[in-house]
Formats: C-alpha cells, sequence, structure tokens
C-alpha cells in the first residue's frame, strides 16, 4: 500500500468517525436537552397523566394523555403554551389522549357531521342544542368551548371520556387527539 492509499484511508476512517459523534451529540442534545425538560415541564401540569415526545420528519410528535379534566380548553392551552415556550418555533404536532369507549366513540361518529356543519356555518348554538340532545339521549355529560382557533369538545360516560380539539381554521392542523 502505497503512502498516499494510507492517507486517504485515515482520512475516510475519522471522517466517518467525527459524523457517528456528531450524530451521537446531537441524539443526546435532543434527548436531554428538549425532551426531557419538556416531559418534565408538561408532567407537572393539572390531569397531565404520561407524555410521549418523539422527533419526526416535520417536527415534534407529543402525546398527552390526561386524565379527567374539568375543562379541556384550559389544559390543553396550558399544554400548548409549554410546547411554544420550550420549542422556540419548532413545528410540533399535539396529540390528546383520551379514554373513550365504544358508546363515546359511537356518539362522536354521529355528531362529526353536525361538527363540521357548524364549523363550517360558524352555527355554535345550534351545535350546542344538537349536543345537548344527543348525550342526554345516551346518559352522558358534555362540554363545549370555542376560541378563535380550535373548538373544544369532552364528553363523559362514568369513568370514560372522550377529548377532540377541532381546528376551526382548516388551513392549519397542529393539533389533534389520541385514542388509546
Amino acid at each position: 500500500m502505497k503512502n498516499n492509499d494510507f492517507r486517504i484511508l485515515i482520512s475516510v476512517a475519522a471522517l466517518i468517525l467525527s459524523l457517528g459523534v456528531f450524530l451521537g451529540a446531537y441524539n443526546l442534545y435532543i434527548k436531554l436537552g428538549i425532551e426531557k425538560p419538556l416531559g418534565a415541564e408538561l408532567s407537572a401540569l393539572d390531569g397531565v397523566k404520561k407524555i410521549e415526545v418523539n422527533k419526526g420528519k416535520e417536527g415534534y410528535e407529543i402525546k398527552v394523555d390526561l386524565d379527567k379534566v374539568d375543562n379541556i380548553q384550559n389544559n390543553y392551552g396550558d399544554i400548548n403554551q409549554a410546547l411554544k415556550a420550550r420549542l422556540n418555533g419548532e413545528n410540533y404536532q399535539l396529540k390528546i389522549g383520551d379514554r373513550r369507549n365504544q358508546h363515546l366513540q359511537e356518539l362522536f361518529n354521529s355528531l362529526q357531521p353536525a361538527l363540521y356543519e357548524a364549523l363550517a356555518d360558524n352555527r355554535f348554538i345550534w351545535l350546542n342544542e344538537q349536543l345537548a340532545e344527543k348525550a342526554a339521549a345516551k346518559g352522558m355529560n358534555y362540554a363545549m368551548y370555542i376560541d378563535k382557533e380550535q373548538l373544544y369538545l369532552q364528553i363523559g360516560d362514568g369513568q370514560h371520556y372522550l377529548y377532540e380539539v377541532i381546528e376551526r381554521n382548516s388551513n392549519s392542523s397542529s393539533a389533534e387527539t389520541g385514542r388509546k
């Protein structure tokens, strides 16, 4: 082997080793510098039961399982505010986990046309009447909250509960709900 070939081999090996070290350091930074503090911060919020943080192609995917809460809008707002502060403009997708059963899922499925019609036409008083009627017929309780960006729906059936956060503006989608 010539001396030049040996230098090229050493240079390539050094490049591969450096790349491995840099990727390892970056992954460590993501885990310890962002994900762990974010998980601790979210865990301290009321109603938060479990958190999963994953770095995806489009940004962070964050799943937060909630206990039964009094006002999903407040809890969602607190979580979203903590994420915005911690992630400094990075893209993220927030999924809220609930504890739904088949009856809740069936009720939600039957409400979807009314939900999306109300969102399209801004008919929230009508939607509230529809929710009251359908939830009462099934013996369930519900709450609906609205702000400029989302419609928040929570329905309870004994120890089971369903949370839905639906974007009012169809051009943006930073929130989803999670299903167990």
